[in-house]
């Protein structure tokens, strides 16, 4: 129960899309702001945090609640990339003095809510097929980022980040097959 309880909080939270952020509780809340990034190359910067914040929040979902040993290490190994991409993307957004867009919507509190209903197999089929609709997608933002980012800085960025998720897509489609297929790991690992 109190696990529904945090995720009930999460989504509540995903699904305002707070607008209002701040460094520290020290600091005033600001406004999401572009700093040097042209409009049209923070909404791409946008779609790059959403990708990684929801990396973030399926990788500690999956953690807590899979009893699957193949989405245990699946998550293990995002969550240990995602903290190399979260801080190279603050320092890009802090290079170019801007703040960090808000990127969570009605949809992801949605999917988050009936994950954490579920439990067992059904989890992790749920779970692992998410998983593989968010890495496409991302995937699909990282080329379009790079594509038709005017900022040099934003473009590298996305450049060297891309193969990361596109080795997380094939890791959570391999995933993904050894759970539907019934070929993955279950126990605590």
């Amino acid at each position: 129960m109190k696990f529904l309880k945090r995720w009930a909080l999460l989504t509540v939270a995903l699904g305002l899309n707070l607008a209002l952020r701040a460094d520290s509780p020290t600091q005033v809340a600001t406004l999401p702001h572009p700093g040097q990034f042209s409009v049209a190359d923070y909404r791409l910067l946008s779609r790059a945090v959403h990708g990684n914040e929801m990396e973030f929040v399926f990788g500690q979902i999956g953690n807590e609640k899979t009893s699957d040993n193949s989405v245990k290490t699946f998550v293990h190994h995002i969550l240990e990339d995602r903290k190399k991409i979260n801080d190279s993307l603050t320092q890009l957004i802090k290079l170019k003095q801007a703040t960090s867009p808000g990127a969570a919507d009605v949809a992801d509190a949605t999917l988050l809510q009936q994950l954490g209903t579920l439990s067992g197999s059904d989890f992790d089929r749920r779970y692992m097929d998410s998983v593989v609709r968010e890495y496409q997608t991302a995937v699909q933002d990282l080329q379009n980022v790079s594509a038709n980012a005017t900022d040099s800085d934003l473009r590298t960025w996305a450049n060297e980040t891309l193969p990361i998720w596109q080795e997380h897509l094939q890791m959570a489609q391999n995933t993904d097959a050894a759970v539907v297929n019934g070929t993955a790991t279950a126990g605590k690992g």
